[in-house]
């Protein structure tokens, strides 16, 4: 990864205030390593449920409200910011009825 972002860097002239950007789905903890070592500015898409115990339970025990975010620094110096959004909120409710729903009808179906 870190070959690709330097590629990217130098091939658009790209100066010291380059922030790589990537979903959770595309990073891992080596890459997140990596990022780090190589002194890059970072921000990556994570899920509440990767997090430790106690990240996850001062998360779900916030009063959310629309637009209102949240801030958790870690030990190594990284920062966890946590937003609402009602309309993403309603979104992913639906989905996981949508995955539920589906299971319930493959279920009865025998499949």
């Amino acid at each position: 990864m870190y070959s690709m972002i330097d590629d990217f860097r130098q091939r658009y002239k790209l100066d010291d205030d380059f922030v790589v950007v990537a979903d959770v789905g595309l990073m891992n903890a080596d890459n997140v390593r990596l990022l780090r070592d190589a002194g890059y500015r970072y921000v990556i898409g994570a899920r509440i449920k990767s997090e430790k115990e106690d990240v996850r339970r001062w998360v779900l025990g916030w009063h959310k409200r629309a637009g209102e975010y949240i801030e958790h620094r870690r030990g190594n110096g990284e920062r966890l910011i946590v937003g609402y959004s009602e309309t993403r909120a309603k979104k992913d409710a639906y989905n996981r009825n949508r995955g539920w729903s589906g299971s319930a009808r493959r279920t009865v179906a025998g499949h």
